[in-house]
């Protein structure tokens, strides 16, 4: 299938590329189906398939900020369909400025992704310590040299 994104133009996504987000993504509600597309390591783009101009940029936070973790609850867990943490993928929406030391990460409502069924979900952490506007470049220099980088896949337990 061919679709329009908001940064790359046209492109070709095969259909079980498709994520489904049942509920949709906070302020986007209507918005149910999106694909994601890597990037220069370690950004991706998730695309709205139903609005071009809809696209966020979200990386893997556990690349740039290992101790990050969260507990999803038994509820998600069943509304995704999760039967093993190797299904599971984690991505943060990130704000990048025109100054790359004031970009940002939404550290409090990751999106979570059953890679095997192709569905997801924006969760806030509500017990967490954490925030919508994490600094992210003191993090990603910790991460220069690519110690901490790994598939999109990488969780804590």
């Amino acid at each position: 299938m061919f679709i329009e994104t908001k940064y790359l133009g046209n492109m070709e996504i095969p259909a079980e590329k498709i994520i489904f987000f049942p509920q949709g993504l906070f302020a986007f509600e209507d918005k149910h189906h999106y694909v994601l597309i890597e990037q220069e390591h370690p950004l991706w783009h998730l695309q709205s398939i139903e609005e071009s101009q809809l696209a966020f940029l979200v990386l893997n936070p556990f690349l740039f900020k290992p101790d990050y973790e969260f507990r999803l609850s038994a509820a998600d867990q069943a509304e995704l369909e999760i039967k093993k943490p190797e299904e599971l993928a984690v991505f943060c929406i990130t704000a990048i400025p025109g100054d790359i030391k004031k970009a940002t990460v939404n550290l409090l409502a990751p999106l979570v992704i059953n890679i095997s069924l192709k569905k997801g979900k924006q969760i806030v952490l509500y017990q967490q310590n954490y925030n919508t506007k994490h600094q992210l470049w003191p993090e990603m220099q910790t991460v220069r040299g690519g110690e901490h980088y790994a598939s999109p896949n990488t969780q804590k337990k």
